[in-house]
Order: structure tokens, then C-alpha cells, then sequence
């Protein structure tokens, strides 16, 4: 997204405080109530105060010596909710749908930032439909053969043996094929 230090400083201080937290997530979701909004602090506490800063940084960033677009040339569903004030329409047409040709966007009216919690039925209606619509004549494979099969191993026949899976909620990333499986 490249915004400006002053803006993502903020960010990168949430980590291990729920008052900011809990002020960051009332802003970019409005319709949050309380128990999500406390549910959503005690996961978030989870996330190591460094982790928060590096994730911070690579959204804002990128990864360095990533491509301007994405080796990955498959469908991509990108969704936002329309009241979330940091991934605005803006920064997915500028900066997120660029880096993948099949990318198509869904938005969920009056959804937040964490539409996961708040809207889960509209975003698994959006889901669905994206999957239903993707192109039934062609056979699904490697991870996506896995997930129809329900299956680790297929699942994982896909990926580098030197995999990495990083994410917020991950204490520290996971590495190689068999942990990522």
C-alpha cells in the first residue's frame, strides 16, 4: 500500500495492547458488537508484538524482491466490506487486484474490516458463489484437488519442500511441507 510512516506507525504499535486494539477495530468495523469485539482482542493478544510490527510492514511494503504481480495465475477472489476504512476501494484497485490477472472482486454492504466475524454468512456467500462460478470443466489440483478430497497429502503434494507459512495469528511461521500440511 505504501502509505506514509505516520500512518502505519500506529499499526505497527497494536501489538499487546487491547485498548488500541479494541479502538483500531471499532474504527475500521463499525457494526463489531461487544462479544466480537472482544473476541477478536483475545485472539489478538495472541499475536506476539513483533509479529504484529512485521505483518504491519509487509502489508504496507510488500515483501522485498516480490514481483510487481504474482506468479500465481489462477482465480482470486479478493473481498472487502464496504465500511472498512483501511482496505478502501482504493487500495484494492491500486494496489492488491494489480498483482493478480484473474483477481475479481465481491463487497459486503455495511462489512468491516473483519467480516469473518462480523458478516460471515455474506462472506461465505461470496465464497460460494466465486467457487461455484469458477470453471467446472476443469479438474482441480494440487492443493485445490486436496480440499475437494478433503485431503492432507494431496493437499500438500503442491508445495516446496522449503515452504513457509507465515500469519498473524501464528506465534512464529511454519516451515517445511509436512508442518504446513
Amino acid at each position: 500500500t505504501r502509505l506514509p510512516e505516520e500512518a502505519v506507525e500506529p499499526f505497527r504499535a497494536l501489538g499487546g495492547n487491547a485498548e488500541a486494539q479494541r479502538a483500531v477495530r471499532t474504527q475500521l468495523s463499525p457494526a463489531l458488537d461487544k462479544e466480537a469485539l472482544d473476541e477478536l482482542g483475545r485472539s489478538g493478544l495472541l499475536v506476539a508484538p513483533p509479529v504484529v510490527a512485521r505483518y504491519v510492514d509487509i502489508w504496507n511494503n510488500g515483501v522485498e524482491e516480490a514481483p510487481e504481480q504474482s506468479a500465481y495465475l489462477g482465480p482470486v477472489l479478493i473481498v472487502r466490506g464496504d465500511s472498512d476504512g483501511f482496505v478502501t476501494e482504493e487500495v484494492v484497485a491500486g494496489a492488491i487486484a494489480p498483482r493478480f490477472p484473474a483477481a475479481r472482486q465481491a463487497t459486503v454492504p455495511g462489512g468491516g474490516h473483519w467480516l469473518h466475524v462480523e458478516y460471515p454468512h455474506a462472506l461465505a456467500r461470496a465464497v460460494l458463489g466465486f467457487l461455484q462460478n469458477l470453471n467446472a470443466g476443469d479438474a482441480a489440483s494440487g492443493w485445490r484437488s486436496g480440499f475437494s478430497e478433503h485431503s492432507e497429502n494431496t493437499f500438500a503434494q503442491g508445495f516446496a519442500e522449503d515452504v513457509v507459512l507465515e500469519a498473524s495469528i501464528l506465534a512464529r511461521p511454519i516451515a517445511g511441507r509436512a508442518l504446513v500440511a
